[in-house]
């Protein structure tokens, strides 16, 4: 993005100043993700991020530019896994949807396994311990309504936005896991690929037939 198309998108304010920075971690990270994204896409996706944020922005500029290239390598980072994760929704390529996993918390898979869902439970015990690490608030937003049955009136910020969001992440870890899972078996070698796949064909959809997951029951 050139600096008149910056400027075209409303008062820059310090977006000049990090622009090199910008353009250096958009570089790292597209190198790395070269099937996802490119570098001058990634690189406009970061100038709008920091455009949209004028508080971080400020924030940016006034560090030293190591840190600005750090920390914009990490935005970008998480910037193209969204990407690839919405990607692997659209083209189907996922294990658990948002209702499946909502049903799962319902049913109290957070705290013990489920009978009829055995290796979903542990699914749903790994991938929380890994929100938790990655976004303690909506760790504890599950725990409050899912585990301590709080209720959160439907005009509350938890019940329009922290739930939904946490949801949302703690599927994102749950199908992220299963891929690796299904890659690591598939690639494990030997007889190991070639060997049917017990657990997760009890984990795949003949665990779901019969359940409605947009209910409480």
């Amino acid at each position: 993005m050139k600096k008149e198309e910056v400027h075209s998108m409303g008062d820059s304010g310090y977006i000049e100043d990090v622009m090199p920075q910008l353009e250096k971690a958009a570089g790292v990270v597209a190198r790395k993700w070269p099937t996802v994204t490119s570098e001058d896409d990634l690189y406009q996706d970061l100038v709008e991020h920091f455009l949209d944020r004028p508080g971080s922005l400020e924030a940016l500029a006034k560090l030293p530019v190591s840190d600005q290239v750090g920390i914009a390598t990490r935005v970008g980072h998480d910037k193209v896994s969204g990407q690839r994760d919405d990607f692997e929704v659209f083209s189907g390529n996922f294990h658990y949807s948002i209702g499946e996993v909502q049903a799962l918390l319902r049913r109290g898979c957070i705290m013990e396994n489920v009978d009829k869902f055995q290796g979903s439970s542990f699914d749903v015990q790994q991938a929380m311990i890994e929100l938790r690490s990655k976004n303690a608030n909506y760790w504890n937003i599950l725990i409050r309504k899912y585990v301590q049955g709080e209720k959160f009136p439907s005009s509350t910020n938890e019940s329009k936005h922290l739930v939904p969001r946490a949801e949302a992440l703690l599927t994102t870890l749950m199908n992220r896991a299963k891929r690796k899972q299904l890659y690591e078996w598939e690639n494990g070698g030997g007889r190991l690929a070639e060997r049917p796949r017990p657990y997760q064909a009890a984990t795949d959809q003949d665990e779901y037939n019969g359940w409605d997951f947009d209910s409480d029951e």
